[in-house]
């Protein structure tokens, strides 16, 4: 076989992979004819986000940074049943579904720190009581009754419309900034 490039004899180990012969010249040539044929990749343009992205994405910053207050707030420890990390790992349970009530989806008093087992449960999972929040919703709103003193304040302010906003969401975030440097 000879070269497309020298016309010269390619050896056979470099007819298996198709390179051309030994030549630098040779192989500089080719990889460039396979670099012409390649379009170039560019970075992808980032995406414009729509006011309603912009607002969702906000939200959940507040989400994140009031869940890392409240599971400060409880020492990462389970409200339930007291066993805290590294036994077990931690969640944090919206008292007041963040479905119902976006609003309180970032309030801290909203939010309680549970284990896996009591928080969700699961087959490998089950706590020795068998009992978990996302289960047994009954007895879970029982129990808040009773160890929550601020539990009715909390469905009084859920029920209140509010007007969810940009800056609703701005003023949350640097409420939540300030409580987490105090």
């Amino acid at each position: 076989m000879l070269c497309k490039y020298c016309n010269k004899n390619v050896k056979e180990d470099f007819k298996k992979i198709g390179l051309g012969c030994v030549h630098n010249e040779c192989f500089d040539d080719y990889i460039k004819s396979i670099y012409a044929k390649v379009k170039i990749r560019r970075k992808p343009k980032r995406k414009i986000l729509t006011p309603q992205q912009e607002k969702e994405k906000l939200r959940k910053k507040c989400v994140f940074l009031a869940k890392a207050i409240a599971k400060e707030r409880d020492g990462a420890k389970c409200r339930y049943c007291g066993v805290g990390e590294p036994q077990r790992r931690m969640n944090l349970h919206h008292i007041i579904h963040e479905g119902l009530s976006k609003e309180m989806s970032a309030d801290i008093d909203n939010l309680i720190t549970l284990c896996v087992a009591h928080h969700q449960g699961g087959a490998f999972m089950k706590s020795n009581d068998k009992f978990n929040f996302h289960n047994s919703p009954v007895e879970s709103t029982e129990w808040l009754k009773a160890n929550l003193p601020n539990y009715d304040d909390l469905i009084k302010r859920s029920k209140k419309t509010k007007v969810i906003d940009m800056e609703f969401w701005k003023e949350k975030l640097n409420d939540l900034n300030i409580k987490r440097n105090i």
